[in-house]
């Protein structure tokens, strides 16, 4: 399953084709901490077990800049409570979904 993020998202260059891999297609309402304090919003949750390294460490970075945190105090952060994607950076998502004719 994957996000395909809108072309303005932050994250587009970070992810081939602007293509994030995701756990569902089903939006969460979810808490989300922001530099301008909580907000509650619709989000898919990145899988995080398929992403690479350079992947991760560059979104790590870009949340760093943003908080004041260096990059490997985002990573432990996401380790433990998961990469929320709001709704409102994804134009589609998508199955891997094979179709036999």
């Amino acid at each position: 399953m994957f996000a395909q993020l809108k072309e303005r998202s932050l994250l587009y260059s970070i992810f081939p084709h602007g293509q994030v891999p995701i756990r569902g297609t089903t939006p969460q309402e979810v808490l989300c901490e922001t530099t301008q304090g909580n907000l509650e919003a619709q989000v898919y949750m990145v899988n995080l077990d398929l992403l690479t390294a350079e992947q991760f460490l560059a979104v790590a970075t870009l949340i760093g800049k943003a908080t004041g945190d260096t990059p490997a105090v985002v990573m432990q952060t996401v380790r433990e409570r998961g990469l929320p994607l709001r709704v409102e950076h994804v134009a589609s998502v998508s199955e891997n979904l094979k179709f036999f004719v």
